[in-house]
Parts: C-alpha cells; sequence; structure tokens
C-alpha cells in the first residue's frame, strides 16, 4: 500500500501553528473546487443505481396510485419496430439487451443482474399530461416524427413474460411536434398524438408553481435500458440538490431509456420533472465478459431532472388547444334540433371513434321527439 509522509520539522510553535493553517486552507479550497464544479445538464450519459436497487415491475407493485400513474407513462419506439397485423394488433419486435464495450464488441447483463433475461423495445420514455399530449426529453427526438411511434403497456404480466402483441388501443402515432429543444439549459420535447387515449389512461398532474426543495421523496416511472416498464420509488430516492433553477438532482435508480421518464413527487403524486441526465456510468464491465449495475452509495447523487415548471405554460396551452379541436370536432356531429352543444368536461366523456354514432342516435332521438305535424310538413 502507497502511503505518503509528511514531516514537519517546526523551528517554534508558531511557524508550525501556520503551516499547519495553510494546508488547512488548501484543503478547504480543493474541497470547494469540488464541490463547485459545473455540471453539465446537456449530458445524456448513462445512469445507475443508488443503494438498493428499487426498480420493479408494474406487477410487483402494491400501491394502486403508483399503478394508476403508470398507465400514462409510454414508450417511444421506432415505427418499424411494429407490424400491423390482420386484427389491427401489433407484433413487436424485441431484442436482447447487448451493450457495446470498448472494443466494440457488445455484450449482455449478467445472468445474476436484474430483469437481465427480459427483451427490450424502447428507446426512451414518455409520458401523457393531457388526452392526447405527451412530453418526453428533447434528445430523444433525434428521429423525424414520422418514424415513432408511442406505446403503453410494454410490460411484463404475473408469468413474467413481456408481450409479443399489443392491442390497437396501446399503439399510437404522433401527429405533430409542438415543441422540441435540446440545449445545455433545456431539454424537452411536446407532442400531440394521432388520436385521444381512453379515459382510463388518466394524464399525469405536473407542477405548475413553486419548486421542489431538498429531501424531498421522489420516484420516476419508465423503460430503463428499454426494458419493459418499471416504477423506482424507493423509500431514500430523494431531491439531493435544489440549488439550480433549471434543473434539480436526485438519487433515483434510473438508467439510459429512462430518458423522458415523469419524475413524480412521492407525497403529492405530482409530476416535478423531465428526467434528462446522469453524471454516474450505467454499467460496468465485469471479467466474466457481461455487464453488471453500477452500484453506488445514496450520497453520490448524479440523475439530473428538468424542472417541469418551466414548460407549465406551454403543456397548459397545449392541452387547451387540444380540447378547444376535439370540442369543435365533436359539436360537428350534433344536430341543430333544439339541443345545445356539448362543453368541454362533457366532451371527454365521448371516444373519437364514437362521434359519428353519437351524432347518428340524437338525430334518431330528435326525430322521434318531433311533434307529428312537424314530421308530415318535411316529409317528401
Amino acid at each position: 500500500m502507497n502511503r505518503l509522509i509528511i514531516y514537519l520539522n517546526c523551528l517554534g510553535a508558531h511557524r508550525c501553528r501556520a503551516l499547519l493553517a495553510l494546508l488547512a486552507l488548501l484543503a478547504l479550497l480543493m474541497f470547494l473546487s469540488v464541490l463547485l464544479l459545473p455540471q453539465s445538464h446537456g449530458a445524456t450519459g448513462s445512469k445507475e443505481i443508488y443503494g438498493p436497487d428499487y426498480r420493479m415491475d408494474i406487477v410487483e407493485v402494491a400501491d394502486p396510485a403508483q399503478v394508476a400513474m403508470s398507465h400514462a407513462v409510454g414508450g417511444l419506439v421506432l415505427r418499424n419496430h411494429l407490424t400491423r397485423q390482420p386484427n389491427g394488433s401489433y407484433l413487436v419486435h424485441t431484442r436482447e439487451l447487448l451493450v457495446r464495450a470498448d472494443n466494440h464488441e457488445s455484450y449482455p447483463l449478467c445472468p445474476e443482474e436484474p430483469f437481465s433475461d427480459q427483451p427490450v423495445l424502447p428507446f426512451c420514455t414518455t409520458f401523457l399530461v393531457g388526452p392526447d399530449i405527451l412530453v418526453t426529453a428533447g434528445h430523444c427526438m433525434d428521429f423525424p416524427a414520422e418514424d415513432l411511434a408511442v406505446v403503453f403497456g410494454y410490460q411484463v404480466n404475473q408469468a413474467g413474460s413481456a408481450p409479443a402483441l399489443l392491442p390497437a388501443s396501446n399503439v399510437y402515432f404522433i401527429e405533430k411536434v409542438l415543441h422540441n429543444i435540446n440545449t445545455r439549459d433545456k431539454d424537452y420535447a411536446i407532442m400531440q398524438l394521432d388520436r385521444r387515449v381512453p379515459e382510463e389512461r388518466d394524464p399525469l398532474n405536473f407542477r405548475r408553481i413553486g419548486r421542489v426543495h431538498r429531501n424531498i421523496p421522489v420516484g420516476v416511472i419508465g423503460h430503463p435500458l428499454g426494458l419493459p416498464l418499471k416504477i423506482a420509488f424507493g423509500d431514500q430516492s430523494v431531491v439531493y440538490d435544489d440549488r439550480d433553477a433549471q434543473y434539480f438532482i436526485a438519487n433515483f435508480d434510473a438508467s439510459a431509456g429512462n430518458s423522458g421518464s415523469p419524475v413524480i413527487n412521492q407525497r403529492t403524486g405530482v409530476v416535478e420533472g423531465i428526467y434528462i441526465y446522469s453524471t454516474v456510468e450505467d454499467l460496468v464491465f465485469s471479467e466474466d465478459g457481461c455487464w453488471e449495475q453500477n452500484r453506488v452509495t445514496l450520497d453520490e447523487a448524479g440523475q439530473g431532472v428538468y424542472r417541469i415548471t418551466h414548460i407549465a405554460e406551454l403543456l397548459d396551452q397545449a392541452i387547451a388547444d387540444s380540447e378547444e379541436a376535439w370540442e369543435t370536432e365533436l359539436n360537428k356531429h350534433i344536430p341543430a334540433c333544439g339541443l345545445t352543444s356539448l362543453g368541454a368536461n362533457q366532451a371527454e366523456k365521448f371516444n373519437t371513434n364514437h362521434a359519428i354514432l353519437v351524432g347518428l342516435l340524437l338525430i334518431l332521438m330528435c326525430y322521434a321527439h318531433t311533434p307529428q305535424s312537424t314530421k308530415n310538413h318535411h316529409a317528401p
């Protein structure tokens, strides 16, 4: 073991005290230089496990509120990884989890690692804030929108198997990208789906004012490493550093593939931010020729989260515009026979696919309740 020995040959007590004070000052300056090093908010490097591994499959989660929130979280996939079947469902083209090493060869997770036998599909995570409005990280949108799809429900069942087929109700496409920015200080994308999701897939609520503070417990829902959906709400997962105006730092368990995930306040259930980056490596290469999760202490927090309050107004505007367009489209199918237009709250109860049917039924109702004289007057 290398040992560094410093010999202090003090010629007098005052000189010794002065030298010790100088050494203490140098140590303090070194500590502050490390503490105050700037962090790269635009980095999208890999992520890690803090303390115990809190990641859980949805079927293992006992908290119904957490399960309900997971319904609003989807995965971004390449469209060519889905094949539409004659019955309308989609065959998913999953792959084995392989990670490239420095020698440019790809290796799997070590067999003893959690979820090492699960197939991967999404490359990023996204979540609903409105019936057809999604949020993700800006750096996830490196592909044209027409090449992407959004899948919900890519998660293992009670038997531990990931789905080979997804129903059409779980697969969506991107109608338009409303906002997309990826800079050092901003990293987010807001998208609109090709149709609204059903009511049971309730969008997540998000913080609009104020800011989350240090030691508040937070968790994340997403697709770490592209795996089936996971929830990580650790008992000791907290906001570790809240000083930055744009980002906060936390120590929840996340990995590459979690980018774009909602980071949720465990006390309120409100989305505090979008998961963006990490400062610690995700995986370490084992001498056995496979990858292990990089396990670090809870004090080595390095998960960077973009505060959602910075885009709250954009989100509210996107949701309002969507609601207005939905109400306008729905009212086109309301017959003018003394019935008033449906309001936004009532319109939410209708699915797009049922709008025409609703209109036909209302026409029949109007006809049935019209006085006989009126019917005769308009009869051919």
